[in-house]
């Protein structure tokens, strides 16, 4: 697996919960956005900070990370049935207008992308 793959990786489980942040914001639950972000992040610090101390690679850090990613879209799964959270699905028009207008968010992606390349 290179590089980019395993960064690719261990961000997309974090990348997955913060869906659930907008939709927890949109139904005016900041605190359980907040509650899901410091979970994420604590857990990803926390496997991290282990990873190193046992001298593991740049590589295996990236992969712990994932932890992270997973408890954050747990805490939000979790939290999302609980409150009753109604998520919606894709319909073929939403589908639509995101592939005609969506493309303020694909250049977003690729510089996201390209930035993280450089580091």
């Amino acid at each position: 697996m290179t590089r980019r793959a395993k960064s690719t990786a261990s961000a997309l489980p974090l990348a997955l919960a913060q869906a659930f942040g907008a939709v927890f914001r949109g139904w005016d639950r900041m605190d359980l956005d907040v509650n899901m972000t410091l979970i994420g992040k604590l857990i990803a610090v926390l496997s991290t900070v282990v990873a190193l101390r046992f001298g593991s690679d740049l590589p295996t850090v990236l992969l712990v990370q994932v932890a992270g990613g997973f408890a954050a879209c747990a805490f939000a799964l979790g939290m999302g049935k609980r409150n009753r959270l109604q998520l919606s699905t894709p319909t073929q028009g939403k589908l639509r207008e995101l592939a005609l207008n969506g493309a303020p968010l694909a250049s977003t992606a690729i510089a996201l992308a390209l930035q993280d390349q450089q580091t």
